[in-house]
């Protein structure tokens, strides 16, 4: 008789979120991070802009990012359990221009 397997529930995002939505180049935004699993292997964070992602082993965790370009970028996150089922969550991020800076009147 085999050992019984212990019971492996498919991870789900609890939470993936932004502290900002909306922001200027080199701004940081900050993820907050969730997963809900009883194996749970890693999770991945592609920011969109073609940077080094962001991986991490903790079910409660956080990630950052500066964004170096203007655009509309769809950040996801990518959590895998021990048996390789993975599920996936995105939140969009606007990154704008600098605002200029006022020069001094003359």
């Amino acid at each position: 008789v085999k050992p019984e397997e212990p019971k492996c529930a498919a991870p789900a995002i609890s939470e993936f979120t932004a502290n900002n939505k909306e922001v200027t180049i080199g701004e940081k935004v900050d993820f907050t991070i969730r997963i809900d699993s009883d194996c749970f292997e890693k999770w991945t964070v592609d920011f969109g802009d073609d940077t080094r992602q962001a991986t991490g082993k903790d079910t409660k965790d956080k990630a950052w990012h500066k964004f170096e370009q203007v655009g509309t970028f769809v950040v996801k996150l990518t959590a895998v359990d021990a048996k390789d089922r993975t599920v996936k969550e995105a939140v969009r991020i606007v990154v704008k221009p600098e605002k200029p800076k006022c020069a001094a009147p003359a």
